[in-house]
């Protein structure tokens, strides 16, 4: 797959990017974005979250660290996302996570 052209497309079109992200990872995903030729916003709150996914052209849900607010948050960014996914070529990808479990982490002998 030659990602050369989907990169350029990044680049002209410079799309806003809505993130729900955990306060570990808040700093790293907006310098990615960014570093792409993109525009992070980190937006929060319960209250803003929906008109914040109506204005972005893409939306990142990050699950890795969640509290009751934050998960209130995504899905109300949720909604309208999806609307303008199911009415256009808006892409959707969901992202890897992965997880450990006890007996992953612990040492070898």
């Amino acid at each position: 797959m030659d990602v050369f052209p989907l990169l350029r497309r990044v680049r002209d079109q410079q799309p806003l990017v809505h993130h729900l992200t955990n306060w570990v990872t808040i700093y790293d995903c907006a310098n990615i974005v960014k570093v792409f030729g993109a525009s992070p916003i980190m937006a929060h709150a319960r209250e803003e979250a929906a008109d914040m996914a109506r204005l972005a052209n893409a939306l990142v849900l990050n699950i890795g660290t969640l509290t009751v607010g934050l998960v209130d948050a995504m899905k109300l960014a949720a909604r309208p996302m999806r609307r303008a996914y199911r009415s256009s070529s808006t892409p959707a990808a969901p992202a890897p996570a992965r997880s450990r479990s006890a007996s992953s982490t612990a040492p070898t002998s």
